[in-house]
Formats: structure tokens, sequence, C-alpha cells
């Protein structure tokens, strides 16, 4: 059964002295795809501000906007009303030979998704190569990620790439994901990385509202687009909202903003979810 969930993502930078002039990206209006349907989604932005909208390379729905004058705060609401998945249908050939991949931008590496030069790394590699099916290789690398690190929100920053993670064996979830896909594309499996936001209660009632936060996880191919949650392995799609896919989360990060000022900023962020249906 899917379900109907309604997101409110609230994000606020103060700026100590006024920012003369900013230029900002905005990544969270959900994906319209075959599985998942946008019942309604809005952006309310203070001070006014005039939107640009394009889809990025990745498909991506993206919102551009400029602020050309002295502002002390830029606030912006993303509300958006989502129905999620029931499951996901298995197609009769549920994964290919492990010579028929052709994502090649899936397999590349990335800044952020480096591995350590590490025997035990190494070894899961081999292992995942050695699996009966690429779809089994992907389950098995996610339980090991899930495994291997602990999850401890503060911990590392945006710009912490899965080799560090690796070092300190500690992250969010965006570490998690970072480090499943530099296993899965070592192994010669095409995986991107997944934005979006994650429903947390299995059972929430209707109109409860529960704080959220954006989320992170991977799809791989494996002769269809496989889900997989390494922070919570258990992937359950009408609890999971898409906004977007790339590489890493470089390509697909919430708000992207630069600044002209002297002052110092501060961002606050606050994400609602609430179950309607």
């Amino acid at each position: 059964m899917s379900w109907t969930i309604a997101v409110e993502h609230v994000t606020e930078y103060r700026y100590t002295e006024p920012a003369q002039v900013s230029y900002n990206e905005i990544r969270m209006t959900p994906q319209e795809n075959g599985e998942q349907l946008v019942l309604e989604t809005g952006l309310e932005i203070s001070p006014p501000v005039n939107l640009f909208p394009y889809r990025d390379y990745w498909d991506t729905m993206v919102q551009r906007f400029d602020i050309r004058h002295p502002h002390d705060r830029l606030r912006i609401v993303a509300r958006s009303v989502v129905k999620t998945p029931a499951g996901h249908e298995v197609p009769a050939v549920v994964s290919p030979k492990w010579d028929e991949d052709e994502f090649a931008e899936q397999l590349a590496p990335t800044a952020l998704t480096a591995l350590p030069a590490d025997k035990r790394v190494q070894a899961m590699i081999s292992e995942l190569i050695a699996s009966n099916t690429p779809a089994s290789a992907v389950a098995k690398a996610a339980k090991f990620v899930n495994r291997s690190l602990r999850y401890q929100p503060g911990s590392t920053a945006v710009s912490t790439t899965a080799a560090e993670t690796w070092q300190i064996k500690k992250g969010v979830c965006q570490d998690f994901s970072h480090l499943c896909i530099a296993l899965l594309r070592a192994a010669g499996i095409p995986a991107r990385y997944v934005s979006g936001y994650y429903y947390p209660l299995a059972e929430g009632e209707i109109e409860q509202e529960v704080a959220g936060e954006s989320h992170a996880w991977v799809e791989a191919w494996v002769g269809w687009w496989m889900q997989i949650d390494p922070t919570n392995l258990n992937f359950d799609p009408k609890r999971y909202i898409v906004i977007g896919h790339g590489r890493d989360y470089n390509d697909v990060a919430p708000f992207v903003g630069i600044y002209s000022g002297s002052g110092e900023s501060e961002m606050a962020v606050n994400v609602i979810l609430k179950r309607l249906a």
C-alpha cells in the first residue's frame, strides 16, 4: 500500500552583516516518475525573488534565484505532498551478467567516493565480485557498510569522503551512501546517489507530524535500478520520497549558495513530515 506524505522543509540563513548579493540553487522539488506521484509542490522565499527553474544533467528539478540587494536573512520554505510507491515490481530477469554494465558515469569514482587502500575494504570488493549476481552483491555491500559504520550526527561534514568515513568508522546517511557507492563501483556495479526524505516511523498514524531531515540512499543497476539504504538496511518504498539522483552529494545538494558580504552566516534547517493517507 502506498502512502501520501506531506513535507515541509525550512532552511534559514542569518547574516551578522547584510549580504550584499547572493546566488542560489535549490533542489527540493520531489521527482515525478512512474512510481512516485507529486500531488502538490511549491516554494516560499523571503526576501521575494524571481525563480528560474530548470532540469539539471541528472534530470533533477532545480530552482535558481539571485538576490541583488542587501539582506540580513534568507528563508526558504519548500512544501510538497507526495504519493509514494507501494513497492517495486522486480522484472523477470532480475540481474544482468557481470559484463553487461553500460553506465560509465555511475561507475567512475568521484572525490567523495574515493576508497582507502585498506585490506578489509579490498577483501570486501573481491567478495562482491565473486557474488553470484550483481543484485546479491548490492545487498552484501549495504550490509557491510551498515555493520562497519556507526551513525553519529555531527561527526562528518558534506565534504567528508568515503575514505575519511572509513577511517573514523562513523557518519550520517550521506557517508553511508558514499561508502556503499564506492564499494559497488569498485566491484564494477553502476551505482548512484539518491537524495530525498525518509519517513522514520514504520507505522506512522494519519496526520501525525514527525521531525525529519534530508536523507540519502543508493540505487544500483542490476538489470533495473535496485534501491538500498545502507543506513537503515530495510528499504520500504512507501517511506521514501525521491528528490533526485547524481554521482554523489555534490550533484544533488538541497541548497547551494554563495554571497558577498563582510559578515558571517548561520544556517538552521527544519524538516517536518506528515502522513496524510
